[in-house]
């Protein structure tokens, strides 16, 4: 496997976290394991991890019964479909996907190839903020606006002291700045940070506890001076290098300086 699997148990769920290499940026797909079923959340952006993730899936024995994509980013939806199940996104990242997929994959196929599937899968079902209980499970269903996308779904276990914050936390790992919502950013992990989980599952990297949201913070106040002052995307990088030189996901400054500093 080229891939991680890091295994969080609590008394009525098991959240198994599947960490792509930073060949595929350090994703994370997050199986979370019930009685009878699971549950995926996010799925990859290189088709070979996101096989990895779904046949570690399919090692546990029990069907997978809901997808769900946290946000509109390639990262966490271009491998949706190894996993033929019903994928559910919010509204809003829905209507994205459907509106800019084949463009977002038009333009990854033409630079990584057969790294990315042919074809993007559009969540067909809605996810509606609020609590439902899933095999005795009590899932609360979040929604936070203008972090590091413009829309993102998290999940809070309260009952499990988990969270399962997506890229609004990150674990040693350069952060993706390229939509600029810093103040916003900043807001939403202090309000979840407020809320007092043991245990934070990040969208990239390992993970952990309340500590992750300090590296976040932390990042953000060094970023947000840096990303208004660059000139440049070797400028803006050689910053966020020297401020960071322990993070892993070099990778993404590349790519977020495509769209922040895009060539004529």
């Amino acid at each position: 496997m080229q891939g991680t699997i890091t295994t969080t148990r609590r008394e009525q769920v098991a959240i198994h976290t599947y960490t792509s290499p930073e060949s595929g940026l350090a994703v994370n797909t997050h199986v979370i394991e019930l009685a009878s079923q699971l549950l995926i959340l996010d799925t990859q952006y290189g088709l070979p991890f996101a096989v990895e993730a779904a046949e570690f899936a399919a090692s546990l024995g029990k069907p997978i019964t809901r997808v769900y994509v946290s946000h509109a980013h390639p990262d966490h939806f271009f491998g949706a479909g190894v996993f033929n199940t019903p994928v559910h996104a919010l509204p809003s990242t829905r209507e994205t996907i459907a509106a800019a997929g084949d463009v977002m994959l038009a333009g990854n196929k033409a630079a990584v190839g057969d790294f990315v599937p042919d074809k993007v899968t559009v969540p067909t079902i809605d996810v509606e903020p609020g609590v439902e209980v899933i095999d005795g499970v009590r899932f609360e269903f979040a929604a936070v606006t203008q972090t590091e996308a413009e829309a993102m779904l998290i999940i809070e276990l309260a009952d499990e002291g988990v969270v399962l914050a997506q890229d609004l936390v990150y674990d040693n790992l350069h952060l993706y700045l390229a939509e600029k919502h810093l103040a916003g950013w900043r807001t939403s992990v202090e309000e979840l940070r407020s809320k007092g989980f043991s245990t934070v599952l990040p969208g990239h990297g390992a993970p952990g506890g309340p500590e992750l949201y300090d590296y976040v913070l932390a990042y953000l106040d060094v970023a947000e001076p840096a990303l208004a002052n660059a000139t440049n995307g070797a400028e803006l990088k050689s910053t966020l290098l020297t401020a960071f030189p322990r993070a892993g996901g070099a990778g993404l400054l590349d790519i977020q300086n495509g769209y922040l500093f895009p060539t004529a």
